[in-house]
């Protein structure tokens, strides 16, 4: 079951332009910025949530590897 609450995903380029952003977990990014496919490349990302039943805040990162 889903467990978080005031949850923050977001993926940013190489140069640190914010690239996806949401705070719906089924939200996926698809590669895609403005419509454009993106480089493939490493891309960054942050993932902050609450657990709801714990109220421990988590305030992850890492990265992706984008093929094409």
């Amino acid at each position: 079951a889903y467990k978080a609450k005031d949850l923050k995903f977001t993926v940013y380029n190489r140069r640190g332009q914010k690239v996806f952003e949401t705070s719906n977990w089924q939200n996926k990014w698809d590669g895609n910025f403005n419509g454009q496919p993106q480089d493939p490349d490493t891309y960054v990302w942050t993932l902050v949530y609450t657990h709801i039943e714990t109220g421990q805040h988590f305030n992850l990162k890492g990265t992706t590897l984008l093929l094409r």
